[in-house]
């Protein structure tokens, strides 16, 4: 049987680039935070934005990308982890058909 290489590091690596500063869960954490300020009062249109329902709309729709983003956020921190918890299992592993890249 060949060797399989397993990249611990680069496993370790993929994890911290999603949780970093400049990682995809800050963007969807920042996207959520602008969205939360988006919402709009009762009285931003206008008495039009009341009886046309616009205002309503706007926020249901402000509302739906935030659930969106929310689910995201929780799926990458829940592979994030998963990726650490991997690179972890293969640094502890012994079997011999491994070797491990540091």
């Amino acid at each position: 049987m060949a060797d399989s290489t397993v990249d611990v590091a680069g496993i370790k690596a993929a994890a911290a680039a999603l949780i970093g500063d400049d990682g995809a869960i800050n963007f969807l954490k920042h996207g959520k935070k602008e969205l939360e300020d988006a919402r709009l009062g009762s009285m931003s249109l206008s008495l039009f934005g009341l009886w046309a329902g616009a205002v309503d709309a706007h926020n249901a729709a402000v509302d739906a990308h935030i659930e969106n983003l929310k689910g995201g956020i929780e799926k990458l921190e829940e592979v994030a982890g998963k990726l650490n918890l991997v690179a972890n299992n293969w640094n502890k592993s012994d079997q011999p058909w491994v070797v491990k890249e540091s």
